[in-house]
């Protein structure tokens, strides 16, 4: 909420506010970016073996692949930053002006800017943040902020699979390089490769609301890449591994908490809440949730007609719901009139 605006009295004796006078009824404003909806989605990916930077060690113990314990099990985790810099790099693709990329000439792990990020220019910038160590180290872009929160929130992608106690690799082998250029090794090597079988989930939570001009075009590009998020793992990875979603569970809310479980999507592609959308007592009002993907595809007809009676957006198809979504959250329509109210308000 917005500080409330007092009317000042000057004082007769020059020192400013004259504690006597008359006070204005204090005004209460609420500023658009709190009139908003958020939008937070639980996404579920197909299962396919899974493994991370080549997942190779040369017979040793050393595990590859990150492990996070949950309950008395060990998941496979993909940190929220490498499902971030993917969606980035599909902006990138998708022909709009990033500030950051993926810098592959490197040697190591890498990122390049064009310049200092700017909300105003470029898309990554503004939907996700940036922070500069020391940015009056540049002069030229004096007056910019050097950090910025992120608008997009990300957690990290858990894998539905537990992973086996003992160790999981496949043995491959390494070549002896021959020819015209060195190798790095004296002989071939038998190399093992730390291998799951699993699907993943995680989520994306975006406050659509207050978003304006072009930045509302950015926002919904963001929605509608979901459906093509891939080139999610690191380092020169081999594997192929689709991190687009199968299904999700999306909630377009004024509430400032989603209210549903992240994590809640089960072995056999079904998800926990599902059934709390069908109380009329529980905490998700129909009309607020969007169900796409396998999930309605293997709804039974009772169930599939219960959501419809509740108002659940229901799509058998993830690309279609998720241009769908990303209209009712920054209806295009809306784009020209948010622009010039704005530029009213400047």
């Amino acid at each position: 909420m917005s500080r409330p605006r007092r009317t000042q009295e000057t004082s007769t004796d020059g020192t400013g506010t004259d504690p006597k006078a008359k006070r204005q009824p204090m005004v209460f404003t609420v500023p658009p970016v709190f009139r908003q909806r958020n939008l937070y989605l639980a996404c579920l990916t197909r299962a396919a073996p899974s493994s991370n930077c080549r997942g190779m060690g040369e017979g040793d113990t050393r595990s590859v692949l990150q492990h996070l314990l949950v309950g008395d099990e060990e998941r496979v985790v993909i940190t929220s930053l490498a499902i971030r810099s993917a969606e980035r790099e599909l902006l990138r693709e998708a022909g709009y002006e990033v500030v950051r990329y993926r810098w592959l000439n490197a040697g190591q792990l890498a990122v390049y800017f064009t310049g200092h990020p700017d909300i105003d220019k470029h898309p990554d910038a503004f939907l996700f943040g940036y922070m500069l160590v020391n940015p009056s180290k540049d002069p030229a872009h004096a007056g910019l902020p050097g950090t910025v929160h992120s608008l997009i929130l990300n957690n990290h992608a858990v894998s539905l699979a537990a992973f086996p106690p003992e160790r999981n690799t496949l043995l491959q082998q390494s070549p002896l390089i021959c020819g015209e250029i060195t190798g790095n090794a004296a002989s071939s090597a038998p190399l093992d490769v730390e291998t799951i079988w699993t699907a993943f989930q995680y989520p994306v939570v975006i406050p659509v609301g207050g978003v304006e001009g072009i930045k509302r075009t950015w926002v919904r590009q963001a929605i509608k890449d979901l459906g093509e998020l891939r080139n999610v793992a690191g380092n020169h990875a081999r594997t192929v591994f689709d991190m687009a979603p199968v299904s999700f569970l999306a909630r377009l809310t004024p509430r400032r908490s989603s209210e549903f479980d992240y994590y809640g999507w089960q072995a056999d592609g079904t998800h926990l809440d599902i059934d709390r959308i069908l109380d009329p007592r529980d905490d998700l009002p129909g009309h607020e949730m969007w169900l796409a993907g396998e999930v309605v595809r293997r709804l039974d007809a009772e169930k599939r007609q219960g959501l419809e009676a509740c108002g659940v957006h229901l799509f058998v198809g993830v690309r279609a719901a998720l241009e769908a979504l990303a209209e009712e959250a920054l209806p295009s329509a809306g784009d020209d009139l948010v622009s010039v109210q704005a530029a009213d308000r400047s």
